[in-house]
């Protein structure tokens, strides 16, 4: 009988269609343990136990039968980074409004990638442009809607009797007039808060607030959890390095990527459940409730 081949880490990695690095943290984690060679130096794979992980992957076991869905907002829930548009409306007649654009972009990216600190990424925005109560307003008047998709799906997931929140680090004033259509309690929605002058213009946000810096939304999870805020599994879906860093820190039971809108290398390298399409998202959602 001849001896089952087994697999580089670069032919495994191209199998599951992640990279190597990914397969070293799971190697590391134990999420997908490699064999070694009689040197205790080479990882190598058996194909078989690919394709079981790949199996294990399109359906994680819930221990429950009601659980808790935690989705971040922005370019998860809603396909725009909300305060990167709000800011560009105030730059509208700037001279040098496109080179701005650049550099407020370029930041949210290094925050969301966690190259920087949250609240730095928050900080060095807002003192990039002077923002009015009525920019948001005139943000809220044109900007589009969550998806109908999207919508459904939390529907879907409500009528089943999941409980679904938000949890983001965008802002609430407008996080919550965004999320009326999931019809998501106002309760199980938190976001940061800004803080206005008498005129109406952003002095800062505030900074007691665990959603302003990184490893917050760990931090509140678990502080909703030991509350009995929340029911079940927790289930974490986001975009960026604060929405992985619920799973990296212990308190989700599963972490889903979600890139319809954003892809972030470090999102996917974490996780084997990473969707860049909503119908596809949606389906693993019917699946993991079946």
């Amino acid at each position: 009988m001849n001896k089952e081949k087994l697999l580089s880490p670069a032919e495994a990695a191209y199998f599951l269609g992640k990279s190597i690095i990914t397969l070293r943290r799971w190697d590391h984690q134990g999420i997908l343990p490699a064999i070694r060679d009689s040197g205790n130096k080479h990882r190598r794979y058996k194909k078989n136990d690919l394709i079981v992980f790949l199996k294990k992957c399109k359906k994680p076991k819930l221990n429950h039968k009601y659980n808790t869905f935690i989705f971040d907002f922005d370019s998860t829930l809603f396909p725009h980074e909300t305060l990167d548009e709000i800011l560009k409306l105030t730059l509208k007649n700037d001279p040098k409004k496109d080179k701005k654009i650049k550099y407020i972009e370029d930041i949210c990216r290094k925050g969301m990638e966690g190259k920087i600190t949250l609240s730095e990424s928050l900080n060095q925005r807002l003192n990039f442009a002077k923002l009015h109560k009525n920019d948001i307003q005139n943000y809220l008047n044109q900007c589009p809607s969550i998806e109908i998709e999207m919508q459904k799906c939390i529907h879907d997931l409500q009528k089943k009797g999941q409980s679904v929140f938000i949890i983001s680090g965008g802002f609430s004033e407008w996080v919550v007039s965004l999320s009326q259509s999931t019809k998501i309690p106002t309760s199980q929605i938190f976001a940061n808060q800004f803080i206005f002058n008498k005129n109406g213009y952003v002095t800062g946000f505030m900074t007691e607030n665990p959603l302003c810096q990184n490893g917050g939304k760990p931090k509140l999870i678990q502080a909703l959890r030991s509350s009995g805020m929340l029911q079940g599994d927790i289930i974490m879906i986001g975009d960026g390095a604060s929405d992985l860093e619920v799973l990296t820190q212990g308190v989700a039971d599963l972490f889903i990527g979600f890139s319809v809108y954003a892809q972030r290398q470090l999102v996917q390298n974490g996780t084997p459940y990473f969707f860049t399409k909503i119908n596809e998202f949606n389906q693993f959602l019917k699946k993991l409730l079946s």
